[in-house]
Parts: C-alpha cells; structure tokens; sequence
C-alpha cells in the first residue's frame, strides 16, 4: 500500500505539473489532437496516458472524447475513446481508495454527500452506478473518487462506469467524427440531440435530488 501511495503521489506530481507547464496551453480538442497527430503510432498511448493524468487536472473528459473522433475516426477508435474514459476514472477510483475521506473533503465539498448516497443505496452497485454517470448529479471525478472511498468493488464500478457514460461518450466522440469531416448538418444534428438531452438530465436531475435526499 505504501508503494501504490507513492505512485499515486507522483502521478499527482505529473499530472498537475504537466497540466500547467504543457497541458495548459493545448486544452483545447484542437490543440490535443494536433499533438497527438505528430505522434502517428504512439497517439493511442499517449491518449491513454493523457487520460490517466487528466483526474490531476482540471480538463474535461468530454473533450477528450472529442479529440478521440478527430484523431481516429474509426469504431476502433471508439474503443479507443472507451478504453481511455475507464482508464482515467479507473485512476480515480484508486485514488478514492488509497487516500480515502482526506483527500475528496479537501478538493470537493458535495463528497460527504455524495459517499452518504452510496452508503444507503448500495443493494444494486451497478444501477447506482449507472444513474450517476448517465445524470450528472456530481463531478464525474468525484464519483470514481468516492466508489474507490467507499471500497465497491471494482467489477461493479467499472460496469456502471461504462453503461452510464456510454450515451455521453459517443456523442462527443461522434461529433468529433463529423467535426473532422466538416459535416456541419450533422454537427446541428448533434447540437440538437444535446440539448435535448440536457434537458432530460435536468429533470432527472431533480428526481435523483429528491429521491437520495440531496439539496
């Protein structure tokens, strides 16, 4: 446990470091994927790397997904795009369970909050998982956190995981897709379908509120 701490550690180390010494100046999906593009072969890996850093920083996994679309454009590179997304909320996860409390009290406030909802609904893991990453009702880094605090298992994390973001995680990639082949129709397409379903996660939004008790 002491050497995973240490580990754990200096990815912070980097992750922050590289975010404002590097990261910093690329946030956005074009500057990442004309970064990834002078990489050819290795982009999958450092894709893989950015996403394991990126709960050290403060950059948004839906851009990411983005950057995976314009830079693979493939169902391949979907894989890509999913494997990334669990890799990043997979080192989260184990942040939550090597520092525990300390660490979520001191970066996010709603954590307490947030670990009393796992505690009380936890007969069905997975289904809790799922509603939490499909309506965002907390940060998504907050939750991998706070399953790792909680110590659910990993196979039951890892399913909500990826069940939950899956609508979110192909639309971004998608669009990406249609970005890179400057389909602008689809583009308003897309823009259509995420507004809709903005609105359908504030609804639900409110329900989940309501139902787990969270003001």
């Amino acid at each position: 446990m002491t050497i995973l701490r240490i580990i754990i550690v200096l990815l912070i180390g980097v992750g922050t470091g590289s975010y404002y010494l590097y990261l910093n100046d690329i946030i956005t999906a074009e500057n990442i994927y004309l970064f990834l593009e002078n990489y050819a072969y290795l982009a999958p890996l450092l894709y893989f790397l950015i996403h394991v850093i990126r709960p050290f920083t403060m950059l948004p996994s839906s851009i990411l997904s983005v950057v995976a679309g314009l830079t693979f454009g493939s169902w391949i590179g979907f894989l890509i795009c999913i494997t990334g997304f669990l890799l990043g909320t997979s080192t989260a996860y184990i942040m939550g369970k090597v520092f525990q409390l300390k660490w979520l009290i001191s970066r996010y406030p709603q954590s307490q909050q947030l670990i009393q909802v796992l505690k009380e609904n936890s007969t069905d893991n997975i289904l809790l998982g799922i509603s939490l990453r499909f309506v965002p009702i907390f940060p998504s880094d907050l939750v991998s956190f706070a399953f790792g605090v909680c110590k659910i298992r990993y196979r039951e994390f890892a399913l909500g995981t990826l069940i939950g973001s899956f609508p979110g995680l192909f639309m971004f990639y998608y669009a990406g897709i249609q970005f890179q082949q400057q389909s602008y129709f689809n583009l308003i397409l897309i823009l259509i379908a995420f507004v809709i379903l903005t609105l359908i996660f504030w609804k639900k939004k409110q329900y989940y509120k309501e139902k787990f008790g969270i003001k």
